[in-house]
């Protein structure tokens, strides 16, 4: 290794380090300002410290009933008295291991517990799943982008609204988003070889199965990787050592789904009966996806064999170049969401002043009512970084989709999955934010670039300024957004 290698690897570990220790000292600092914990997080903690006492005790029944001691007649889901938790029990296993590790400094008496002490020996799991991400996402971009976007993507992620509160709270989402990053991570690395790597495909598809372990929608991701192969390398299908994807997959939840069969039998698959609501809205959500996508995964299927048997030649047709241009696209693109936002144009724009504070609530289904653009309407406002991920399909390559892709792919499977889950809350989206923001680290590098390759000075310089300041406007931006939710760690629904 060179001595200039060498110093950039020093440099680039420094860098994933500091950003790493900000993420975690922010969040920590976060947890404590807040004072008041959800109905999920202190659910969480408990069943937890249930597990500390009996493995394979993992319900909701003791604390449920704890709760309406003290709020007699409060109607509560059906969920919440399964003899087994309606999520998978991964996260709150690792909860039960931060205790040992607490225990084991003499910090965790299970004979003495209180409520502050158990939440903040839960929240850690939180906390350092986030940090890790923070440098798993640089990883993630320095290998697909190169180092400036991962710089870009990794600190924007270190102040991401959405990322900081939900990293300071004994919610699972942080956990998902971790194993739905680490999976396509490992995933791109079997492609190192021509066809690909065994133990690369084992480990994308064990770190899935952690994904969906951790909740069910994390298993959404072999989509991704399905998709993503179709387009790269179709040919590992052909390979029987790329089941060790879905087969490692499957092997880290079947002890899960068998004790769901032998407690529920057949209801648990369905969906059928009383405390199945989430896993019949799963179903629905998905009906929805392949409803929608019958038609343009048919017409490309056909145009696919089409072309391959030669039945049409295209080198006669004559594609006018006005419809080859990518910046074309963008502009049609953006004038068609232009109308269909409307009026919700002005309040978007309106809440990117420096004093607005996004609304927030304590109340169950606060954004029913929302727009199926609530996610990208929201996150845009949170941090406007987010609309150079949003124009980030338009200038990706196809020559270079081998690993330009993959961001994309991710990003859009998860979108798409909750939108059409609906029940909005922006800790759904989450297992979307790493992609999405390594997204717009490249379409920041990309438009810098070729800014710089213009020969007009004035227009470069200008063109320029103007690119960075928005991207100091969007900085600012999240760090107001910052100061007001995840610095004082008070929303639940936000």
């Amino acid at each position: 290794m060179t001595n200039s290698k060498h110093n950039r690897l020093i440099f680039e570990i420094a860098v994933i380090a500091v950003l790493m220790i900000c993420a975690l000292f922010i969040r920590h600092k976060g947890f404590h300002n807040g004072g008041r914990f959800t109905f999920d997080e202190a659910l969480y903690a408990f069943m937890a410290y249930e597990m500390y006492h009996d493995i394979s005790h993992y319900n909701a029944i003791n604390y449920t009933n704890q709760y309406l001691r003290s709020r007699p007649g409060k109607p509560m889901p059906p969920y919440l008295f399964k003899k087994l938790f309606k999520h998978p029990p991964l996260y709150c296993f690792l909860i039960l291991n931060s205790y040992k590790v607490h225990e084991g400094v003499g910090l965790f008496n299970p004979q003495q517990i209180t409520q502050d002490m158990i939440m903040s020996q839960a929240v850690w799991v939180s906390i350092l799943m986030g940090a890790f991400t923070v440098g798993l996402i640089y990883c993630i971009a320095r290998i697909i982008y190169g180092i400036i976007p991962a710089l870009i993507a990794s600190w924007f992620m270190v102040i991401d609204p959405v990322h900081w509160i939900c990293s300071q709270k004994v919610w699972m989402e942080t956990t998902l988003t971790f194993f739905m990053a680490l999976a396509p991570f490992l995933y791109i690395l079997s492609y190192r070889k021509k066809d690909g790597h065994p133990l690369y495909f084992a480990l994308s598809g064990l770190t899935l199965g952690f994904a969906a372990l951790t909740k069910y929608p994390g298993g959404i991701m072999l989509g991704a990787i399905v998709f993503y192969t179709l387009l790269t390398r179709p040919a590992f299908f052909r390979r029987p050592v790329w089941l060790l994807v879905p087969i490692c997959m499957f092997i880290i939840l079947m002890p899960w789904i068998f004790r769901n069969l032998e407690e529920y039998g057949l209801a648990f698959i369905f969906g059928e009966g009383k405390g199945f609501a989430d896993i019949r809205l799963g179903y629905t959500a998905l009906k929805k996806i392949l409803l929608a996508s019958i038609i343009p995964v048919g017409a490309g299927v056909a145009l696919y064999y089409t072309i391959k048997k030669k039945q049409v030649s295209f080198s006669i047709v004559k594609i006018p170049a006005i419809l080859k241009n990518k910046f074309v696209w963008m502009a049609v693109t953006g004038v068609l969401i232009l109308v269909c936002l409307g009026s919700n144009l002005f309040g978007i724009l309106s809440a990117l002043s420096l004093k607005h504070e996004p609304e927030t609530s304590w109340r169950m289904l606060f954004f029913k009512d929302e727009p199926w653009y609530f996610y990208l309407k929201r996150l845009f406002i949170y941090s406007p970084i987010y609309i150079f991920a949003y124009i980030c399909p338009f200038l990706i390559m196809w020559k270079k989709r081998e690993h330009h892709l993959l961001p994309i792919l991710c990003a859009g499977v998860v979108v798409v999955f909750f939108i059409a889950w609906g029940n909005f809350q922006c800790r759904y989206i989450l297992p979307a934010v790493p992609w999405l923001l390594v997204m717009a680290g490249y379409t920041v590098n990309f438009i810098n670039t070729s800014i710089l390759k213009l020969e007009n000075k004035p227009l470069r310089a200008v063109l320029l300024g103007g690119l960075w300041l928005f991207v100091l406007f969007a900085f600012i931006k999240a760090l107001q957004i910052d100061a007001v939710l995840a610095w004082t760690n008070k929303p639940c629904y936000f």
